[in-house]
């Protein structure tokens, strides 16, 4: 066991000791400092990590500056975040590096040449140059009329108040974005089959509340608000409707089944009962025919709910989807009784046997039943479609 956990600390130091060798010749000098650092931190003494060290943190620096330079010059606004993270980085790196110092080389005789810089002045201009533009560019996308750019503006306060909890007004700021950009879908219920609904029909239909479909988002409503601007409509289209009658049929029919009732000598011809080869009589099963007759009663019903659900775009009256439904809901209730053997009945008309007559369901039970079949239909649709009410 001690030998096992031995060869798995050896493996992982010679992992860890080339990974920063690797990371540099992936040219991803940032990431190898932090490589060799780790590695440093249980073995400062390990002069191959300490020289990787050296080389990728003054590679890794001037690269950083270099780019923070250059983007400085171009003079763009929108330069602003990225020259704040290139701080964010290298304070991050020297933070990293600092604690390990000073490192001495013996084999070369001199202390690894990694300086510290100060940034602390130029980070925190960074930092509040970045936040500011952020900011103003929040509330330009604010004014837009895409809900897209809201959202956009939304996640963009979310980054200010992350640098800077409570910035100017980001939080009644954030809270206009997260209102504005909403998006808002209506269900309407169509009837085109010239049959009467039942009675509120149309708020069965409309309730989404158990669907969990609601997405940060993506708003669903189960009733029409005057005052919302809807961007979608999720429309039942009802084509037909069709209840059968309740009906109830009775049938008379017989059950027979082989079945053994016993033993019986087995005989010869002679009518002697005949031995097995221990000198014991033979036997054998009796099997006999039993009859039943059997009285079945069959209630049935059943509704039929046939349309299509459509899911459009209000503005430019985009088609999303186009999900048809035909639905069936069948009421059947069947019980039994029997006159005869019992042994003769099957296990279905077993199972039938001192049933009962049970009320019908109403017609609004089963096209409500029917109903909720379509309504998987349409939630399967709407996540399959949900990208596509965040375009608005």
């Amino acid at each position: 066991m001690i030998r096992t956990i031995t060869c798995c600390i050896a493996a992982w130091i010679l992992i860890g000791c080339s990974q920063s060798k690797w990371l540099m010749r992936q040219g991803q000098y940032h990431e190898a400092v932090m490589a060799a650092a780790e590695r440093l931190r249980y073995n400062k003494k390990n002069e191959k990590e300490a020289l990787r060290l050296e080389e990728a943190f003054r590679i890794a620096q001037e690269q950083d500056f270099s780019r923070i330079r250059q983007l400085r010059a171009e003079g763009n606004p929108n330069n602003l975040r990225e020259i704040y993270a290139l701080y964010e980085r290298i304070n991050l790196r020297q933070n990293t590096v600092a604690p390990l110092l000073p490192i001495f080389l013996r084999k070369n005789f001199r202390n690894a040449d990694i300086q510290i810089t100060d940034i602390s002045r130029e980070m925190a201009e960074a930092k509040n140059q970045s936040i500011e533009f952020t900011y103003q560019s929040a509330l330009k996308l604010l004014n837009s009329s895409s809900k897209a750019d809201i959202r956009k503006a939304h996640a963009m306060l979310e980054e200010v108040e992350r640098m800077y909890p409570n910035y100017k007004d980001v939080v009644n700021q954030k809270r206009t974005a997260a209102q504005k950009g909403v998006v808002h879908v209506g269900v309407v219920v169509k009837n085109l089959a010239n049959v009467v609904l039942p009675r509120d029909f149309d708020n069965h239909i409309r309730n989404f509340s158990t669907w969990q479909l609601n997405q940060p988002w993506v708003q669903f409503h189960n009733t029409y608000n005057p005052d919302t601007r809807y961007d979608f409509t999720i429309v039942m289209n009802i084509t037909g409707i069709n209840v059968s009658p309740e009906q109830v049929a009775t049938r008379e029919f017989e059950e027979t089944k082989q079945i053994q009732d016993g033993f019986e000598y087995v005989t010869d011809k002679r009518g002697n009962v005949m031995k097995d080869t221990a000198g014991n009589d033979m036997k054998r099963p009796k099997m006999v025919t039993v009859k039943a007759l059997v009285t079945e009663t069959r209630q049935f019903k059943t509704a039929l709910l046939c349309g299509n659900w459509e899911i459009r775009q209000i503005q430019n009256n985009r088609q999303i989807a186009d999900v048809p439904f035909a639905e069936t809901m069948t009421f059947e209730n069947y019980y039994a009784t029997f006159r005869g053997d019992r042994r003769a009945l099957s296990q279905q008309t077993l199972g039938r046997i001192g049933g009962r007559p049970v009320p019908f369901p109403s017609d609004f039970q089963l096209i409500n039943d029917a109903a909720e079949l379509a309504k998987a239909k349409l939630k399967a649709s709407v996540v399959n479609n949900i990208a596509a009410f965040l375009t608005e």
